[in-house]
């Protein structure tokens, strides 16, 4: 036996050599330390078993869990819109508007529960319509030169949607773009009853998002889509699709809850 030392710069190892005559074969196991090294064997490989099939155990209750609560979240969105034909004391409202950000309102609809417009304008703004929201709904400015102010079309809306369940398919755009136009000619907006079947329609269609921590909304067309309503009014049209959220109401009421 020897002891080497190695390095260079002041950075030096040890290691022991030991001469190869001098080495000691090792014993072989005997019998009995066989069969035990065996049984330890066969023990780990049963707990592996068991880790595996509780953790598949334990996976399958974690998703029928998320299921469970899935399926739960999407019954209250379609409780809070059956309550809603319940009372039955409510109609929709869609707007088309000059653009996203600060929009106006450009056209306007209120729909009873039945589908009847209860009233349909085009509404002259202030502001110019954008490309981006002319593409959307196609309505010219030949058509808005000619169309009432906000003043004259709000006189005749009020009467239809005060003291009423205001539904919505996105209840906040609508609001501001009515807002907007009510401050820009000096008129102050209520407070109406609103409700937003787009926020009730998530938990219904949209899938879970991780990131956003809440359900995807999903757009009119895809509820409609997945409810098997069908209106044949212009799609990105205020009575069109004011007609499409009542008929969508309508559905779910109708309609037996998925099992």
């Amino acid at each position: 036996m020897a002891t080497v030392r190695y390095g260079r710069r002041g950075r030096y190892q040890e290691t022991v050599l030991y001469d190869r005559a001098q080495a000691v074969p090792r014993p072989q196991a005997t019998p009995a330390q066989l069969a035990a090294l065996e049984k330890a064997g066969q023990v780990r490989k049963k707990h592996e078993q068991r880790r595996r099939e509780e953790e598949a155990a334990q996976l399958a209750q974690d998703e029928a869990d998320w299921q469970a609560w899935l399926d739960d979240q999407a019954a209250q969105g379609r409780a809070a819109l059956r309550e809603i034909v319940a009372r039955g004391n409510w109609v929709t409202l869609d707007t088309e508007t000059t653009e996203l950000d600060c929009p106006e309102v450009v056209e306007i609809a209120v729909v009873a529960p039945g589908g009847e417009v209860l009233h349909q304008s085009l509404v002259r703004p202030v502001g110019l319509v954008s490309e981006g929201a002319r593409a959307v709904h196609g309505i010219t400015d030949t058509e808005l030169a000619t169309a009432p102010g906000w003043p004259e079309v709000w006189a005749q809306v009020r009467p239809h949607i005060e003291g009423k369940e205001l539904v919505a398919w996105n209840a906040g755009f609508d609001q501001d773009a009515m807002q907007r136009s009510s401050r820009l000619q000096g008129l102050e907006l209520p407070d109406l009853d609103w409700r937003c079947a787009m926020s009730a329609a998530a938990p219904i269609w949209g899938e879970w998002s991780d990131y956003w921590d809440g359900f995807r909304y999903v757009s009119l067309a895809e509820a409609c889509w997945r409810e098997g309503v069908q209106v044949s009014s212009p799609a990105h049209r205020a009575t069109g699709d004011a007609q499409r959220v009542a008929a969508l109401l309508v559905a779910i009421t109708t309609t037996a809850e998925p099992q």
